[in-house]
């Protein structure tokens, strides 16, 4: 029997501590732990792991992307040492796999024709080693190159063609040149450059070339190469595809990534040119091609003195007077031709001659020396600008 001391102790203890309201018969639940201000309440203890199941869908791969889903699909490499960029949307992945494929192997071969030190034996060092001598044989692709790049020397008066080997190399072109050219060294090679030196039989696919003179595609190749590209890349049904080599771009069909760039075309940022601190302009390519011509890309160096990569082969003198060039046109042989053309010739002259070249194309001259900012000169730029 327990005293009344006793008793209002107990009574005084019970009245001390909280309850908490459990059903009847109910098992108490033991409250999770307060959390500290401003973190979260601590995780559950390591030994607690998912359920079966949910494990069991962790392990599971992904679902493979089925090869008939169209997904976009890019090649990457390097051609000429320029950076190379593939692209095709729209088809199967195995289809444009295949396409980018055989389009790397395509610019590998036409890489082979185009080596003036190469052993392709119908390819430019074949024509080069026997100037002077019996036409050669050479590869119907190379034909037609030498073809167009006459044709815009012819069209040029004289101004850019594929015969300035002699005169790139005095200016060091490639490699630094131990001092600026003399006179009598620029006149041999001028003559060498003349567009008559240089002769094309399509119908036996043979050329001959002129004692003297030395072939350099400079302001062609890389066009060349887009095109040849693209050329395989329709072959295997693309419909929707890019092709990037340098500043050499060309597009085919509309990338439409986004409801907003429906029909636009496949998105091009130009290059920041001296003078300016930003990208001078994006532009979209539909079934076009756009090449950038820069005083600054791959400058000749003379006697510590820098010069314009694009020689006038009237009088062999580096181009003055542009900072750089931006064509769109439609293959990509003619908009890198065109960019180097108007290197050298200038807006003046070249707007005189571009008037007459069918499809019209659109160019952006940078006009000044490259310090300060450029002054700009256009011919039916706003086509493009607009977009």
């Amino acid at each position: 029997m327990r005293s009344p001391a006793t008793a209002r102790l107990v009574l005084l203890l019970l009245t001390a501590l909280p309850l908490a309201a459990v059903p009847c018969g109910a098992t108490p639940r033991p409250q999770d732990p307060p959390s500290v201000q401003g973190l979260p309440t601590a995780p559950p203890p390591s030994g607690i792991r998912p359920s079966r199941k949910a494990e069991e869908r962790r392990a599971e791969p992904p679902a493979p992307v089925p090869d008939t889903d169209p997904v976009p699909r890019r090649a990457t490499s390097r051609v000429l040492d320029e950076a190379l960029t593939l692209e095709v949307r729209g088809m199967e992945r195995s289809a444009a796999d295949a396409a980018l494929r055989a389009a790397v192997s395509e610019l590998r071969d036409a890489e082979r024709l185009l080596d003036p030190h190469g052993d392709a034996a119908n390819g430019l060092a074949a024509l080069d080693a026997a100037a002077g001598g019996e036409p050669v044989a050479l590869d119907p692709r190379l034909i037609d190159l030498l073809q167009r790049a006459l044709s815009f020397c012819i069209w040029s008066g004289g101004a850019h063609g594929p015969l300035g080997g002699d005169l790139y190399a005095l200016w060091g072109f490639g490699s630094a040149a131990t001092g600026r050219p003399t006179a009598a060294s620029l006149e041999r090679a001028v003559e060498a450059a003349g567009c008559d030196r240089l002769r094309i039989d399509e119908t036996s696919a043979s050329v001959q070339l002129a004692d003297g003179s030395r072939v350099e595609l400079w302001g062609f190749a890389r066009g060349f190469l887009v095109d040849r590209a693209m050329a395989v890349l329709e072959e295997h049904g693309a419909e929707n595809a890019y092709v990037e080599l340098g500043w050499v771009r060309r597009a085919l069909g509309s990338r439409d990534s986004k409801p907003e760039e429906e029909g636009r075309g496949w998105p091009v940022t130009l290059p920041v040119f001296p003078g300016q601190d930003r990208p001078l302009d994006r532009v979209w390519l539909r079934d076009e091609s756009l090449s950038v011509a820069s005083a600054l890309h791959r400058p000749l160096i003379v006697g510590g003195d820098r010069y314009a990569p694009y020689l006038d082969q009237r009088d062999g003198q580096p181009a003055k007077g542009v900072t750089g060039v931006v064509t769109v046109t439609q293959i990509a042989v003619d908009a890198e031709a065109l960019a180097a053309s108007m290197m050298i010739l200038g807006n003046r002259q070249g707007q005189l001659l571009v008037g007459g070249l069918k499809p019209s194309p659109s160019v952006l001259w940078l006009l000044g020396g490259g310090e300060g900012v450029p002054l700009l000169a256009q011919y039916d730029w706003s086509r493009i600008a607009l977009r």
